[in-house]
């Protein structure tokens, strides 16, 4: 999965700064103990601005990590490549689902500054999140 947060403007590169807030993705994952008790967590996973090659374009195809985008997309997708949030490898793995007793979903968070010194007044981060979207890529 990957996430971008933006407006449909001419910036191509990453704007969403702390003082505004932050967008990252959770894995949520549930299911049985080998102990028999029951587990869910959510964790915060890591991320990086995606490279063109992770977004499926050039390079070699074993580093792409999702099918070719949609034709009626690829424009967008190249033009913000700079504001896509990609996840590791490692984070990568989904099975499940919300009707089953073990699975790993990926969840998106937008999340404004609250609470630090450095955050911009409420006002000031409402106006910025105005007209601004979260771009998803996933498979």
């Amino acid at each position: 999965m990957a996430a971008a947060f933006t407006a449909y403007d001419s910036e191509t590169e990453y704007i969403l700064t702390k003082d505004y807030g932050e967008l990252f993705m959770n894995g949520y994952a549930w299911g049985p103990t080998e102990d028999g008790g029951f587990f869910t967590e959510r964790k915060r996973l890591n991320d990086h601005i995606c490279t063109l090659e992770e977004l499926s374009y050039g390079g070699d195809p074993k580093n792409h990590r999702f099918f070719p985008v949609h034709a009626a997309s690829e424009g967008i997708v190249k033009f913000y490549q700079k504001k896509f949030l990609c996840l590791e490898p490692e984070d990568l793995l989904v099975y499940g689902d919300y009707n089953t007793g073990k699975a790993r979903q990926h969840n998106v968070q937008l999340k404004k500054c609250v609470g630090h010194d450095y955050c911009r007044t409420p006002e000031e981060i409402t106006a910025f999140f105005r007209n601004k979207f979260i771009l998803l890529i996933f498979n």
